[in-house]
């Protein structure tokens, strides 16, 4: 219960999250939201209720996640606009490194004996391990949550000091006036502006972006849209970051997506859950399985990077295909191959490599689709569907599984995988699934005078 419930909280906070982004500053947007995680997780340790310590540990921390989650994102994008999925990648690959050293580091803490579940529980068809709550494990919790809470606030400082925000000034129309008249820039942007360029008698910052700088006069060549934020730079489906987003959301291309996302998440956050309860039917090896999930942690950080760099050069629709595949035959199959320790390991890391890939893949879509702007809103959204796949997982897990098994709980999930595979085949795309966005230095710097000119040099009134 405790994990979907902070990935829900987290999912509707990413919504307050975005709305920060428009009104904070990095830096105060970081504090805030770390400081809610943080302190959440340092009073947990001293909870004794486990309502209470659910509403910290659960809801607050994911308050505090899903605030801060989208940030780092959207300041990226802004700075490396061609390379959204590599730098999406890189960003969202931190979550599953770091998962790697929490993975051992709280082992060490909390069981560094290596002691073996003692607690046995039939739940309808399946069985669970568990240590109670007498066992030196449970008792070590409370300390292992210290120690954590104290290196995520020594992390959080350090992101708060060197997190910064680019640089953007709205454009100015008469400067482009004054700068036409000069003769920096001649008519129709022949020169281009450097963005480190000092110009006499013209003051000026140093870098040109605006939400709103363009003269539609009939003919697109002549839109403008090389200082917008907002620009998407993806041609492989239709560009969409003209929508407010209210009407993306009512736009059919989100749901899709939206869909497409739930579905493929399902069993990866099913899996996720469960592999050690699952694993300890087999292996009764808390030391394997911790292992296990060390290098699939590996598996998915690696994974975010590379799907994501990948991403930028086949396109979404190959890379998705590839991990819906991927995940549909280890659905299918797991059942099978849990037996060898060897096979075991091999299909958790897949399946942590697969999910890995949602993170870093379908953030880069939203801000290709919708734009740097309007996509870190749009994904914010679509997170809810990672949270709906959680509560998918806890509710198989709590009313199929007791009842069918194992077997019949991972051939439904493969069937969910065919699903979502059969809905990116029905996906629209045209053409290119590359494009190139100009870097500010290169791009013609238009004054109102000189669009109003060219286009009526075409016929345009």
């Amino acid at each position: 219960m405790v994990f979907p419930l902070t990935l829900c909280l987290g999912a509707t906070a990413m919504q307050l999250g975005a709305v920060m982004l428009d009104h904070f500053h990095p830096k105060v947007h970081l504090a805030l939201g770390g400081a809610v995680y943080v302190g959440a997780i340092a009073v947990s340790a001293y909870i004794t209720n486990f309502y209470v310590f659910v509403l910290f540990y659960s809801i607050l921390a994911g308050v505090g996640y899903g605030i801060i989650y989208i940030l780092p994102l959207k300041n990226a994008w802004m700075f490396f606009p061609n390379n959204k999925g590599m730098v999406g990648g890189i960003i969202l690959a931190s979550h599953s490194f770091a998962a790697i050293g929490w993975t051992f580091l709280t082992t060490s803490l909390i069981n560094p004996n290596n002691e073996m579940p003692n607690l046995y529980i039939n739940v309808g068809n399946s069985l669970e391990v568990l240590y109670d709550s007498n066992s030196d494990a449970a008792k070590n919790v409370p300390y292992c949550l210290n120690i954590i809470s104290m290196i995520l606030l020594g992390i959080l400082v350090i992101a708060v000091l060197l997190i910064f925000k680019k640089k953007t000034v709205t454009f100015d129309q008469q400067l482009a006036q004054e700068l036409l008249q000069k003769g920096i820039v001649h008519d129709g942007g022949v020169q281009y502006l450097a963005p480190n360029s000092r110009h006499e008698g013209i003051n000026r910052q140093d870098s040109f972006t605006s939400q709103d700088n363009s003269t539609n006069r009939g003919d697109s060549s002549f839109r403008d849209d090389s200082f917008s934020d907002n620009q998407s730079n993806y041609s492989g489906f239709t560009d969409l970051s003209h929508m407010t987003l209210r009407e993306s959301v009512q736009d059919r291309t989100f749901w899709h997506i939206f869909v497409m996302l739930t579905l493929s998440m399902s069993f990866c956050y099913f899996i996720k859950v469960v592999f050690k309860n699952f694993g300890n039917l087999n292996f009764n090896d808390d030391a394997f399985l911790t292992q296990v999930a060390g290098t699939s942690f590996l598996c998915g950080a690696s994974a975010r990077f590379i799907w994501g760099t990948v991403q930028d050069y086949i396109g979404f629709k190959k890379v998705y295909g590839i991990i819906v595949f991927s995940l549909t035959i280890c659905a299918f199959t797991i059942n099978e191959i849990a037996y060898s320790r060897t096979l075991y390991q091999v299909w958790i890391g897949i399946s942590f490599a697969m999910e890995g890939g949602h993170f870093s893949i379908f953030p880069a879509l939203a801000a290709q689709i919708y734009g740097a702007q309007l996509g870190s809103k749009v994904y914010s959204l679509l997170f809810i569907g990672t949270a709906i796949a959680s509560l998918i997982g806890l509710l198989v897990a709590n009313i199929v599984l007791p009842i069918f098994g194992w077997k019949t709980v991972f051939i439904i999930f493969a069937c969910m995988n065919c699903l979502s595979l059969l809905l990116l085949f029905m996906f629209e795309s045209n053409g290119n699934q590359k494009a190139f966005i100009p870097r500010s230095q290169d791009r013609p710097f238009y004054s109102q005078a000189s669009r109003s000119q060219a286009s009526s040099q075409r016929g345009y009134k």
